[in-house]
């Protein structure tokens, strides 16, 4: 019910999206599907230090987002207690040149929900990830927030909108430098697979067409 009404709002504000291309690949290999700018950071398999007895019994294929000047990492955990579902941790570099121990990010980003698929922006500040909490209209849905480096704390998380979410299962959102962005989504895929998407986002200006003038038929 929560998620119904979830989406009768958000689709009051449909985002207007152009796809560019599509693949349809196995759950546990989109990211050889996505292309990486030289902006971005990278994916690494999660450290084992980093993972608790719980995360190496759940977690098959654990992936950590290691940000592009190499100081910060993020990737999800379970911690120890399977009750507050799997949350993202975040892991900075420290001063000797190793890594501080991991810290969870708490609220507003994390819930009691799954949240998974972190990815920080070139921007160093922009969060982009996916939650099966907030608002959510239905499995994992995308979003993102904004870090404030005067106040330490993360924005309220923005749900992405109807239009690149779905009812279905919707992860680990991209943005690309030419205004473009990649995702994956199970709403048009058979069960085990997800389809990776390139989109263009289209400002609600250009979304309507006003055609006038006279039609003679020759």
């Amino acid at each position: 019910i929560e998620t119904c009404i979830n989406a009768k709002e958000l689709l009051k504000t449909r985002t207007n999206i152009i796809v560019k291309s599509s693949k349809e690949v196995s759950r546990n290999a989109i990211y050889g599907a996505y292309d990486f700018p030289s902006s971005a950071g990278k994916l690494l398999a999660t450290s084992a230090s980093f993972m608790t007895a719980l995360d190496k019994k759940k977690i098959l294929t654990p992936v950590m987002f290691l940000s592009a000047d190499g100081q910060t990492i993020y990737y999800t955990s379970y911690g120890k207690n399977e009750d507050n579902g799997k949350d993202i941790y975040v892991v900075q570099r420290t001063a000797s040149g190793g890594w501080g121990l991991p810290k969870n990010l708490g609220a507003p980003v994390n819930t009691k929900q799954d949240e998974d698929y972190p990815y920080l922006d070139a921007d160093g500040k922009t969060l982009y990830f996916s939650s099966k909490g907030h608002n959510s209209m239905g499995g994992y849905d995308m979003f993102k927030t904004t870090y404030n480096a005067a106040t330490a704390d993360w924005s309220e998380p923005v749900n992405m909108g109807a239009g690149i979410n779905s009812p279905d299962d919707d992860i680990f959102y991209m943005p690309l430098s030419d205004g473009e962005a990649q995702f994956a989504s199970a709403k048009e895929t058979a069960k085990g697979t997800l389809m990776v998407y390139r989109i263009e986002v289209v400002a609600s200006n250009k979304a309507i067409a006003v055609v006038h003038g006279k039609y003679k038929s020759l």
